[in-house]
């Protein structure tokens, strides 16, 4: 199968309501895909009270999902630290409107099972499952357990490890997807970021590791608004952090360095573990509500997202695509 993962997608209002240059064009090459993947970093409006306010409170219109569907994503990772934005209420009604939207999703759910359950599309050409979890800046309140709806949390131990309670959810969920699909992706949202934020945290490499030998094809992190590096292990890829693919912050000009507004697409063959890369830039700058929209970059640009991954990369070496 062909997978397109995505960074992760702050999306605050319909892009399809302001100029997007290269709109067409990233849906042509997301339309070629058997799954497209993204984490949604908001919560739908319409039901549930603000549990932040300010700069960090991240809510949407029901309306992106539709632009989300219009570019071929079908698989949304819920699991993060803006899905209770509005409460418990807004989690479940965001999960719910997904659900009814046609988009397959994992992460947040009725309680702990439900929250770190996979969820299983079908395709063309075979199923895709996905887990998805995170770690870092869960509130109080947010966190599924037995009696709870929430997001599925992966704490850290106070040495800095996995809690062995939520990595064997995490790996038996993996195991779970690989029992129903052809090709899995587990997802790590992690908040639990290293100095250089464009650093990797050992337990991270060790979990993602971990899913690969669980059954996974792809391991996925997202949290760091920064490109992180790509790895393989038993021939599949890790890719530590994809950065962002829409990033509609409101933050002050500056708050972010220049990396946090650049990424890449990755496109995989699941069956090889081959990977294509499109380098993208985002709008920082943006008017009429373009900030932190997607374009495909351009050459020079594209060369140095691509030389700075593969830097921060183990087993990256990039070619030129000349097809």
């Amino acid at each position: 199968m062909r997978l397109v993962l995505l960074g992760q997608s702050l999306i605050t209002h319909d892009l399809r309501a302001i100029p997007w240059p290269d709109r067409v064009r990233l849906a042509e090459r997301l339309g070629d895909a058997d799954a497209v993947f993204t984490d949604l970093e908001v919560t739908l409006q319409g039901a549930g009270i603000p549990t932040r306010e300010g700069t960090f409170l991240h809510t949407a219109p029901p309306s992106v999902l539709n632009c989300l569907s219009d570019l071929g994503i079908g698989l949304l990772g819920l699991a993060n630290n803006h899905a209770w934005d509005l409460g418990t209420e807004g989690l479940l009604a965001t999960r719910a409107a997904c659900l009814a939207q046609g988009f397959t999703v994992a992460g947040t759910g009725a309680d702990i099972d439900a929250a770190f359950a996979p969820g299983i599309r079908t395709t063309p050409h075979g199923r895709v499952g996905l887990v998805a979890f995170a770690a870092g800046k869960i509130r109080v309140g947010a966190a599924a357990t037995v009696d709870r709806p929430g997001v599925a949390e992966l704490r850290l131990t106070e040495q800095g490890d996995c809690h062995p309670d939520d990595l064997s959810r995490v790996l038996n969920s993996v195991r779970q997807a690989a029992r129903q699909s052809e090709a899995v992706i587990a997802c790590l949202h992690n908040h639990h970021w290293e100095p250089d934020r464009a650093a990797t945290p050992a337990w991270q490499r060790h979990l993602a590791r971990a899913c690969i030998d669980a059954g996974a094809h792809v391991f996925v992190g997202h949290g760091s608004p920064e490109l992180h590096g790509i790895e393989h292990h038993r021939g599949r890829p890790i890719l530590h952090g994809l950065g962002s693919f829409i990033f509609q912050s409101v933050t002050p000009a500056g708050h972010y360095p220049p990396q946090a507004w650049q990424s890449v697409i990755a496109i995989l063959d699941s069956a090889t573990g081959a990977l294509e890369l499109l380098p993208l830039s985002l709008d920082e700058a943006g008017t009429n509500g373009a900030r932190g929209v997607p374009a495909v970059a351009t050459d020079e640009i594209a060369e140095s997202i691509l030389s700075g991954l593969g830097k921060l990369s183990t087993t990256l070496e990039v070619q030129e695509n000349t097809a």
